[in-house]
């Protein structure tokens, strides 16, 4: 699915996902839940996964803009994580033009950065109840 720029997906994909949210507007990409891939069937030619990277991203926004969301999947964006590693100034310099001003790229950078600590608290938390379950029940813990 990843093509050799990085990008996510290929043009005709990407193409396909834009055309989609361009002419469906009764499909809201940032409610629709696309946990359970038997609920998600808007689209033949749509791949799951590239409407979860797109959804992810849509979230990181401040403002409905299916056109940034492509544009970051071209890039090979496909999460928080991948933006939210950059430090601000090289963010802005890798994505600051496709945002509106400094001040919105500085915004998604900063949505990006906080979900990336919401994981990892997220993951540390599971770690540390993993570490708390008897060896019978961890799956994590080994017997010696």
């Amino acid at each position: 699915m990843t093509d050799q720029t990085g990008s996510l997906a290929s043009e005709a994909e990407l193409d396909a996902l834009r055309d989609f949210l361009a002419h469906t507007p009764e499909f809201d990409l940032l409610r629709v839940p696309l946990c359970d891939a038997t609920e998600f069937a808007p689209a033949p030619n749509l791949d799951l996964e590239l409407v979860r990277a797109a959804q992810r991203i849509a979230r990181l926004l401040p403002t409905d803009d299916c056109t940034t969301v492509i544009e970051l999947l071209r890039t090979g964006v496909r999460s928080a994580m991948d933006l939210a590693e950059l430090s601000a100034p090289a963010f802005e310099q890798r994505y600051g033009k496709f945002f509106t001003d400094p001040v919105v790229t500085a915004e998604v950078h900063r949505r990006a950065r906080v979900v990336r600590a919401h994981v990892h608290l997220r993951y540390m938390q599971i770690q540390e109840n993993q570490s708390r379950l008897p060896l019978s029940l961890n799956p994590i813990r080994r017997r010696n």
